[in-house]
């Protein structure tokens, strides 16, 4: 039995019925074109409870806002199911093998059995392994195949003699952190990076989209394949207008993008500006009302004056977009990030307990990426000093 979602509709299984899409009406499980269908949309926040008993599978659904509830039932099977397995999170457990895995996210679980509470999932981190803590066992569940990635602002306290400054951190085009800062208008943002990810031809240029998915098909295990990297940047999928990619690259080119105006290709006079790897970077750019500037290494490459606020709810990332999605192979040299007018962020690469993070000097704490980076993939240790971006 299992509660899992296809087709872009959640659905129900149990017994011997394989999967029913979730409906209003019991008597239409199946109907495809039924209007009553309960949707699945990319990017929604789905707080459900889910009791499957003999004669009745259930799903409702709870509205936090108003705690209004809803009852979406499916199935009404009589008989009594036990599999003889062990629940899976993230995927089925198909006779111990898991299978039908999904990609999203979870907030807390709770498990019920015989109306005893069996389960009190929450979500933790611990020596930088994010995994479920049981609140009812007192014990942590880790992922038995990949490590779990966490996606919230993972922040910590430090005094600054406790930082190890080094000259960088490095994703390798799997990481992203998130800086806490919302990503809305009147924002500016000024750092220096590198592209790192694999070049084109020999010749320095960042992979076409093209040869990407060549290498995808070539080694379906590439985790490179992607059409866009984001190395600064936020979207709110729910809303066409919440767009704020303050620094992409796309093609082998930068660009930027500012609510619903479209990509807009960094420009040195009339040459897109490229994405060429393995060199220095500087950049300074500012999303606001009216005024879109950018200098790309001291030259203006971006000057719109698109008008209208931008919000897109989520936070800015550093090496992906908000939502995961675009996620570049990079380093950091250290940003600085400010919201209306007051520096919010100036965060310089460190080293702490062998693990790349950013030390923000302004909160005085560090921000640690989701997955770890190694110590393999920092520069070198700044004796005795700091950096500092001018």
């Amino acid at each position: 039995m299992w509660y899992h979602a296809a087709g872009q509709h959640v659905g129900l299984g149990y017994g011997d019925t394989y999967w029913r899409p979730v409906t209003t009406d019991p008597n239409k499980a199946g109907a495809w074109n039924d209007a009553n269908l309960y949707p699945l949309n990319y990017g929604d926040t789905t707080h459900a409870r889910v009791s499957f008993a003999a004669g009745s599978q259930t799903l409702t659904v709870i509205n936090d806002e108003t705690g209004a509830e809803k009852i979406w039932t499916s199935l009404s099977k009589a008989d009594s199911v036990n599999t003889g397995r062990s629940l899976y999170v993230f995927a089925r457990n198909n006779n111990g093998v898991p299978d039908v895995y999904s990609v999203s996210r979870i907030y807390f679980l709770k498990i019920w059995q015989d109306g005893v509470l069996v389960r009190d999932f929450r979500p933790c981190l611990k020596n930088g392994i994010a995994g479920l803590y049981d609140d009812v066992s007192k014990r942590i569940f880790y992922s038995l195949g990949t490590p779990l990635v966490f996606n919230n602002v993972h922040r910590q306290s430090v005094k600054p003699n406790e930082v190890v400054y080094v000259e960088y951190i490095e994703s390798d085009g799997n990481n992203t952190l998130d800086t806490g800062v919302p990503a809305r208008s009147w924002t500016r943002a000024k750092g220096v990076m590198m592209w790192t990810a694999e070049d084109e031809d020999g010749t320095g240029q960042m992979r076409t989209y093209d040869r990407e998915s060549h290498l995808y098909l070539e080694n379906t295990a590439a985790v490179f394949w992607r059409q866009k990297r984001a190395y600064l940047g936020a979207r709110n999928l729910r809303d066409s207008n919440a767009w704020f990619s303050m620094l992409h690259e796309s093609d082998a080119a930068l660009l930027s993008q500012y609510g619903n105006s479209g990509e807009t290709n960094l420009e040195n006079g009339s040459a897109n500006v490229p994405a060429t790897v393995g060199v220095m970077n500087s950049f300074d750019v500012t999303f606001a009302d009216g005024s879109q500037t950018m200098e790309w290494n001291g030259t203006q490459v971006l000057s719109t004056n698109i008008t209208g606020n931008v919000d897109t709810g989520n936070n800015l990332c550093l090496f992906s977009s908000s939502h995961w999605r675009w996620r570049s192979a990079a380093r950091c040299y250290g940003l600085k990030i400010w919201q209306d007018g007051a520096l919010v962020r100036d965060f310089k690469p460190c080293l702490v307990d062998g693990k790349g993070m950013l030390y923000d000097t302004v909160t005085e704490s560090i921000y640690r990426p989701s997955p770890d980076i190694p110590a393999s993939r920092v520069g070198r240790i700044l004796s005795g000093t700091k950096i500092f971006i001018r």
